[in-house]
């Protein structure tokens, strides 16, 4: 899973721009960097797939090639996430560039337009984003540790750190969704919205729908946390149909219930094309992280079991 939006600004900023406004001006984000980003976001994804693709159907397992992917997926994943995560939002909030796209008529007070900005989109977007990449850096690095034999399966500690991690992450990014939905339907109401209110990686056409999304998915990062600070094979099982029903939840009312009610304005004109499929795509990393990192340690639980077992029988 990658984050296509940057992918998405790569392939139409190097198609439309010429080369001498790669630079930005004191107003205008560099496009330069964009494409540098979603040119390393593609090679990231076509190293994964290349080496995934070799071991599952040609059997090529060469640890030293994974490793070096494993190095370069970090490097570049870094570059990627201070780009479109931190450099970008600050750059455009200061300048008053879109996005964010704020409520129609602007926020009441400038404290409102500062809580927003850091909770529903800086905070949101660093959540959003190292979910999906670190999620894309696990999957490379585990590998390598297969072919190399270094997965300790009952070293628990290990996994419950890791879903600690992805838990407060999903924690926070719910209570960063809640902030700006909250925000706005304080100020513009329950009812649908003049305008789609915009803070990456949130749409916001029905307040009260953005509200239950943030809950849900502030709810499930509980959930996660429970099962890393209290592991039991129960936990793990809720842990995963939670991320499943999340996602469900995600794709059906954040992403085709908020974008594509708002896909076209009044004259019938599309706004949003392909912004569903790239919210999706985002969620999708967001709800299974969790899951995925509950299962490990699920796993993790049967194999010290087990090991317990031929100790003890012995």
């Amino acid at each position: 899973l990658i984050h296509v939006d940057v992918v998405e600004t790569f392939l139409t900023a190097g198609t439309y721009l010429p080369v001498d406004q790669l630079k930005g001006t004191v107003n205008t984000f560099p496009p330069g960097l964009n494409i540098a980003s979603g040119a390393a976001e593609v090679f990231m994804v076509f190293m994964g797939l290349s080496v995934g693709f070799g071991v599952l159907f040609f059997g090529y397992n060469n640890s030293s090639m994974t490793f070096l992917f494993t190095l370069v997926s970090l490097v570049l994943g870094w570059y990627v996430f201070v780009v479109n995560a931190i450099a970008r939002p600050i750059f455009n909030f200061k300048k008053d560039q879109h996005p964010p796209l704020e409520p129609l008529g602007g926020w009441d007070s400038q404290y409102r337009a500062d809580v927003t900005f850091y909770m529903g989109y800086l905070v949101s977007s660093m959540c959003t984003c190292a979910i999906s990449i670190g999620l894309h850096f696990y999957s490379v690095l585990n590998l390598y540790r297969t072919q190399e034999g270094l997965i300790d399966r009952t070293r628990l500690v290990l996994y419950r750190a890791r879903l600690i991690y992805y838990g407060c992450l999903v924690l926070v990014l719910g209570l960063g969704i809640i902030t700006l939905t909250g925000w706005v339907r304080k100020q513009e109401g329950a009812g649908r919205l003049a305008r789609t209110v915009i803070y990456p990686p949130t749409f916001i056409t029905y307040p009260n729908v953005g509200i239950l999304s943030g809950l849900c998915m502030l709810v499930y990062g509980i959930i996660a946390l429970q099962t890393a600070v209290m592991p039991n094979k129960n936990m793990v099982a809720f842990t995963v149909i939670a991320g499943v029903l999340l996602w469900v939840w995600m794709v059906g009312f954040h992403v085709m219930c908020q974008i594509a009610q708002a896909s076209r304005n009044a004259l019938g004109q599309v706004q949003f094309n392909g912004q569903g499929i790239v919210i999706a795509y985002l969620m999708t990393s967001v709800c299974f992280a969790p899951a995925w990192f509950a299962q490990d340690l699920g796993n993790a639980l049967s194999k010290r079991e087990d090991a317990y077992d031929v100790k003890t029988s012995i």
